[in-house]
């Protein structure tokens, strides 16, 4: 597959410490697009029918393109139950989003959020043995102040809405801390498995709550399932090419575009410490990339 050449050939050139870098950002600016694209499908149909949806396209890819290409082997995994927990997280994920969101500013409920690269660290430190340094984790506090200076958040006074957001990043920290536990397996085996949990899972609501697409949408539908599923494929490829310290610091990058592109409709709309905080996560990029050369482990 043309990424996968890509990739090898990043990793002979760069390492795989910087490739892992590299694949980190594309996932969080395919973050970005998708999120993007799905905030006026998300205004005509139910958000979770867009998820199941998104799941959907992202298994008929699978089963078109990917398995006939690597085979049906793919399908097999040493470890269904951690793949089956890892992928309801990425159900529960979004959930706890939108439980959180009636509760709380979205402002509030991203400026909690952005723990998620903090929890990730700790959680490869306990679970994997991953070594973290001091100087790394010091990089991510500062990466979450300088998110929290552009997000400007509200002080949270909604105990249960800061419970929602902590099972929001405990999900996605968990299913970065899983997926590198899981780099033994192949990334066609991840992706399946990811997927599959999350679209048998929903469909014991999916007929309570589906509602007709227009066919205006379907286009942006499956735009969001292949651009998810490529968000996906990069965040594996990541966590196999590198610890978990390595990248985690990377996901800031995810609220700084979303933040500029804002920007760019309105700049004077920006008070000094957002920009102090781009100029800190901008510092924080160029420090991970730098550490990232010492990544000597190559991918699975």
């Amino acid at each position: 597959m043309v990424t996968r050449r890509f990739e090898h050939s990043i990793v002979s050139r760069f390492g795989a410490g910087q490739a892992a870098v590299l694949a980190m950002a594309i996932a969080m600016i395919g973050w970005v697009v998708v999120e993007a694209t799905g905030v006026a499908v998300i205004a005509r149909i139910p958000p979770l029918q867009l998820i199941w949806c998104r799941y959907l396209v992202h298994l008929l890819f699978m089963a078109v393109f990917v398995i006939p290409r690597v085979g049906s082997g793919c399908l097999r995994t040493r470890h269904p139950f951690v793949q089956i927990g890892r992928s309801l997280l990425m159900l529960g994920m979004p959930a706890a989003w939108l439980a959180a969101a009636d509760r709380l500013s979205l402002s509030t409920v991203m400026g909690i959020f952005w723990l998620t690269p903090i929890a990730a660290m700790v959680g490869a430190l306990i679970f994997l043995r991953e070594r973290v340094s001091v100087g790394q984790m010091a990089l991510a506090l500062v990466g979450y102040a300088a998110t929290v200076a552009i997000l400007r958040p509200a002080f949270p006074e909604d105990i249960v809405g800061v419970l929602l957001v902590g099972a929001m990043f405990g999900c996605f920290a968990g299913y970065i801390v899983l997926t590198r536990w899981l780099r033994r397996e192949s990334t066609e085996t991840n992706l399946f498995y990811t997927a599959l949990g999350v679209f048998v899972a929903m469909l014991v609501f999916i007929p309570a709550l589906w509602q007709p697409v227009p066919a205006d949408l379907w286009i942006p539908i499956i735009a969001i399932g292949l651009l998810g599923y490529l968000v996906l494929h990069q965040l594996d490829r990541a966590l196999h090419l590198a610890p978990v310290a390595f990248v985690a610091p990377v996901v800031f990058l995810q609220p700084l575009l979303e933040v500029m592109v804002r920007a760019g409709k309105n700049p004077g709309g920006l008070i000094l410490r957002q920009w102090v905080g781009f100029a800190m996560l901008l510092v924080i990029g160029f420090v991970v990339v730098r550490l990232a050369r010492d990544v000597r482990e190559e991918a699975a």
